[in-house]
């Protein structure tokens, strides 16, 4: 049998000090922590205990799970049987996926979890620690194999963000039967996205309703505890992402709509000031629509306004990064919609936001990301090979970190000619100018939508004129 006494507590509390650092570093940072931590760890157990602990009868050096085996048995999170084998082919139980979860979970807390002796079934108290910690938030039967996709929900639940950070580039809708709909969607993406979980074949199916063996939960748990040993993931979508308004869309005609034009909420300014709302500004602006019975949409909700009595559409230029550390959380405060003009290829500059945080913001389902082209050019300069270009990649950027294709464009600085109108209609359902609003709709100027601008200066008596204009 594997001696796992001082070893396993020492993984419990690196595993608990990592959770805690990453919430302080950065990823440079955390990476040469790791490293040392692993370091540590080979000069204090030589690896020649390694060898002579583990001792399973049915787990050999030649099984792919050798090593994933005897790192999660001596971090104290999974155990062998008492005849000395691990039986890794095994069907691992909802019971047996709490009693690791709770014990990961009480890895960062230090709380106790409660066993009575009198307790009618051995994973009662694992079972009451986990709904007491939002581990489960639901019964399962207990004695019964858990499925890939309750698994992977259970872990995630039980494990700090901050231990599980994506290291690749899975969107939703790449994991070919996991669509972005499937209700443990989050769970699943997250450990793809963080290189836990990688999928069981090359297309990288996860078969969320199938069972899992004892030792892909080993596997799992090794990945969880050492951040060197996770997968490096490249996919591609198992299908084309969707459009959410098509170019032939029809649009309800004669409805006079606000179409407020931002760019940055932020303190701190850097160029044009104007460009900049303040985050106290931008809440008084929301509070006033929603006092005033104001609805928030999307460009897609133009195909059925008869559902709203005063739709407004808010709308924020460039994508810069105040946009997710001010504006969203007033968005997600008051439930409101906004669609963000991205230029693909200022993603994750300074100033700008990263594919993580647009990701975020699209999941949400408050936040639209559409496009503002590629580099920000004025269309009207362009060749149509430069028009295809910047219509093109732009759209296929965006889709790649949404899952959705976006379906609007806000021509840089509003200009655009009739040689860049023709190539915008290959690519997007709509046209967004910078001025001149409100827009009474009309599908003759569905590529010509005007915008009314909200500049930093104005007051809310000013913003009141102007949503009333």
């Amino acid at each position: 049998m594997i001696v796992k006494k001082q070893r396993g507590a020492l993984c419990r509390n690196l595993l608990l000090k990592r959770g805690n650092d990453l919430e302080r570093i950065n990823m440079k940072t955390r990476i040469i922590g790791m490293m040392v931590i692993f370091l540590m760890i080979i000069f204090i157990h030589p690896m020649t205990s390694f060898e002579t602990d583990f001792t399973f009868d049915d787990v050999s050096e030649k099984d792919w799970y050798y090593a994933d085996v005897q790192k999660a048995c001596e971090s104290d999170f999974m155990e062998g049987f008492e005849d000395d084998t691990f039986r890794p082919e095994i069907r691992m139980t909802y019971a047996q996926i709490v009693k690791i979860a709770s014990g990961l979970k009480q890895s960062y807390t230090e709380e106790k979890i409660l066993i009575k002796e009198d307790d009618p079934h051995w994973y009662d108290g694992y079972v009451d620690y986990a709904r007491e910690h939002d581990i489960i938030v639901k019964d399962y039967p207990w004695n019964a194999p858990a499925t890939r996709a309750d698994f992977a929900e259970i872990l995630v639940n039980s494990l700090m963000d901050s231990t599980i950070l994506p290291q690749n580039m899975i969107e939703k809708g790449m994991i070919p039967d996991v669509p972005a709909d499937h209700e443990q969607a989050s769970s699943i993406y997250k450990l793809y996205r963080a290189g836990v979980m990688t999928g069981s074949n090359a297309e990288g199916n996860f078969y969320p309703d199938k069972t899992i063996q004892r030792c892909e939960v080993a596997a799992v748990l090794t990945r969880i505890i050492d951040e060197t040993v996770r997968k490096d993931i490249t996919m591609v979508f198992a299908r084309e992402p969707q459009e959410s308004i098509s170019r032939t869309a029809s649009i309800r005609e004669g409805v006079k709509i606000p179409v407020l034009l931002y760019h940055g909420v932020s303190n701190r300014v850097w160029g044009l000031d104007y460009l900049f709302v303040s985050p106290n500004n931008m809440r008084q602006q929301l509070q006033w629509l929603k006092d005033n019975g104001y609805e928030t949409v999307f460009f897609s909700d133009l195909t059925h306004l008869s559902d709203y009595q005063k739709p407004i559409l808010l709308t924020f230029d460039d994508g810069y990064d105040g946009n997710y550390t001010n504006l969203f959380p007033l968005l997600q405060e008051y439930n409101m919609k906004a669609t963000i003009f991205v230029v693909s290829d200022e993603i994750g500059n300074e100033h700008r936001m990263d594919k993580y945080q647009l990701r975020e913001m699209s999941d949400s389902g408050l936040v639209s990301i559409q496009s503002h082209t590629k580099s920000h050019v004025w269309l009207d300069t362009l060749n149509k090979q430069q028009l295809i270009k910047e219509c093109q990649e732009s759209r296929t950027t965006i889709g790649e970190i949404t899952g959705e294709l976006p379906y609007a464009i806000s021509y840089p600085e509003g200009r655009h000619n009739a040689l860049s109108d023709s190539v915008v209609k290959d690519y997007y359902s709509l046209g967004v100018l910078d001025r001149n609003g409100p827009w009474i709709s009309n599908r003759k100027t569905r590529y010509q939508i005007t915008r009314t601008i909200i500049p930093r200066e104005f007051t809310i008596e000013q913003f009141v004129t102007a949503v009333k204009k």
